[in-house]
């Protein structure tokens, strides 16, 4: 594990904060063979972690200051 943790960049690292350019691709490539729908892998393709930072992307990203949302419950405190 030392070895390849010493010889592999790639290894024991986080994952670039833009996702990884071939899942990106991937997806935009599945996209578009199971919906005919043709999307731009690097401004219109965003891979989360966990559903926790993608829900509070798509709120941090859409909702402005003053205005009102609907947080549907159930839900878990350190989602809002």
């Amino acid at each position: 594990m030392k070895k390849e943790l010493d010889e592999n960049v790639n290894v024991g690292k986080y994952s670039p904060m833009v996702g990884y350019p071939e899942l990106k691709k991937y997806c935009a490539l599945e996209i578009e063979k199971k919906h005919g729908v043709k999307v731009d892998p690097v401004r219109e393709i965003y891979v989360t972690v966990g559903a926790m930072e993608g829900v509070a992307t798509a709120v941090l990203t859409t909702v402005s200051a003053g205005q009102e949302c609907i947080i549907l419950s159930p839900t878990f405190s350190s989602h809002i």
